[in-house]
């Protein structure tokens, strides 16, 4: 592999003998030569026997480890691809609090991936979990495995990436909400024996889905030219209210966490003093309050009793009503109201301000040249509040002497629901073709398809653009990284 003639490939030796109550079936051992694998140099792979025991038939649980097992069979599964594989598979995983949304691709040995085009693979499988009903995400992955179609019981997956709800540290994230739920990425390699596992958080992940958007699926706010190169920025609404921003080296753009969410508000106008006042005493703050407490689908509903206590004699009964029997899901009560309620039209201009003006403030510390989009559910789903009122962008442009530096910044709202899952597909592509160049075995086509051209495309560098044939390849390799 480059190397001198006289190195020789370490090898290890496989322990591929099932114990007595393993009912999996082993193929004899064999050198894998394949650049998906995570090493230097060709090497056998360290595969110790499971002890596993069956689910009743109907269980929802799958197949469960015993008590002190490390490595984890996938149901009929036996090894990485080898050269004589005709695709390869990706798992992909939106990991929630309280669901677990797991999806395998695959993709052909031919397929690559060419930053701003089209993502390879089809999905083959998925399913989604209640994660009360599994002592562990690792018992999910087996269930799910379990249920896969027959075409993928040969080949473990090669790459691996989970968007998970919460901060991610040293690729490992602990649910609050679930007392024992640590995801630790690493480990769940050696477990799974998958080479590459990453966990991004969620948000995140929907930053590096902007990097697939087409055109049809955004909606221009502020039309400013895309600067090459320039960072990018996303803040979206929903249930919280996450943010982002990507950075670009070599031609390829990466995200970075944030927990911008969570920012002070700043109140803009005598009203929204009197709602950060409300919201300390409800929160029993003595000094701040975060602006996801207005910016999202219960921040929402926090403006509408704020409005609720400050005009009574504007309140709808049956508002009310509705909005008890909600109960966290409040805030689709309100902006469905709107065009009837008054203070729940109030509840979403107020709401819709402060959102601008956070983006404001976002896009003069990010400085997004390079696109600031919004993302989450709030915008798509109330677009007339950010197209056909000025508030946003009022509140956006609201920065005193600076102001005129943000008219440069494009803005557009993103109608795609299914960003952070292709954030994630995209991480695990990534980490196949790294593995590949690594490797140096396998020189796909870079023809691009005729598909519509990717809406971040003019970000590329001058020599990445229009690629129509496989000339190129190695000059290509040092602006596309891993």
């Amino acid at each position: 592999m480059g190397g001198a003639a006289s190195s020789k490939p370490k090898t290890k030796r496989i322990n591929t003998q099932p114990c007595a109550e393993q009912k999996i079936g082993y193929k004899e051992p064999k050198v894998i030569h394949d650049p998906v694998m995570c090493c230097s140099q060709p090497v056998k792979l360290e595969r110790k026997a499971t002890v596993i025991s069956p689910s009743p038939p109907g269980s929802r649980q799958g197949r469960t480890l015993r008590r002190g097992s490390t490595i984890v069979s996938l149901g009929m599964r036996k090894s990485l691809p080898t050269m004589e594989s005709t695709s390869y598979f990706l798992l992909i995983g939106d990991i929630g609090g309280t669901n677990c949304r797991l999806n395998l691709f695959e993709v052909g040995r031919g397929e690559t991936y060419i930053e701003g085009g089209p993502l390879p693979g089809v999905r083959v499988h998925h399913a989604q979990y209640l994660n009360g009903d599994y002592p562990s995400f690792l018992a999910i992955v087996q269930a799910f495995f379990s249920m896969a179609p027959s075409k993928c019981q040969n080949d473990l997956p090669v790459s691996a990436c989970f968007a998970v709800a919460g901060p991610v540290d040293g690729n490992a994230v602990a649910f609050t909400n679930r007392a024992g739920w640590v995801i630790d990425g690493n480990q769940l390699a050696e477990q799974l024996q998958i080479p590459h596992i990453r966990l991004i958080n969620d948000f995140v992940a929907n930053g590096y889905g902007l990097l697939t958007l087409k055109r049809e699926e955004t909606v221009t706010l502020q039309d400013a030219p895309v600067k090459q190169g320039a960072p990018i920025a996303c803040i979206g609404a929903g249930t919280g209210l996450g943010e982002t921003f990507l950075t670009c080296r070599d031609g390829q753009y990466d995200a970075w966490p944030s927990e911008g969410g969570h920012a002070e508000f700043a109140p803009r106008n005598e009203l929204q003093i009197k709602l950060l006042h409300f919201l300390m005493k409800r929160f029993k703050s003595t000094s701040r309050v975060s602006v996801e407490r207005i910016v999202s689908g219960i921040g929402l509903v926090n403006v509408y009793e704020f409005l609720r206590e400050q005009f009574p004699e504007k309140i709808l009964p049956t508002v009310d009503q509705e909005l008890v029997q909600a109960k966290d899901m409040g805030g689709r009560v309100v902006a469905s109201n709107a065009s009837k309620c008054t203070l729940c039209k109030m509840a979403m201009e107020i709401m819709v301000d402060v959102y601008g003006s956070e983006c404001g403030t976002g896009a003069l510390k990010w400085l997004p040249f390079g696109g600031l989009y919004i993302a989450g559910g709030l915008a798509p789903k109330n677009l007339k509040f950010f197209t056909d009122s000025p508030t946003f962008m009022d509140a956006f442009l609201d920065k005193g002497r600076v102001s005129p530096a943000l008219k440069q910044v494009p803005i557009k709202i993103v109608l795609a629901e299914d960003i952070g899952q292709r954030g994630a597909l995209l991480v695990a592509v990534r980490a196949m073709q790294k593995a590949r160049r690594s490797f140096n075995l396998h020189r796909p086509s870079l023809a691009i398809s005729g598909e519509e051209p990717n809406v971040l495309s003019p970000l590329l560098p001058p020599r990445m653009q229009g690629y129509h044939t496989t000339d190129g390849y190695e000059e290509s390799l040092d602006v596309i990284h891993a």
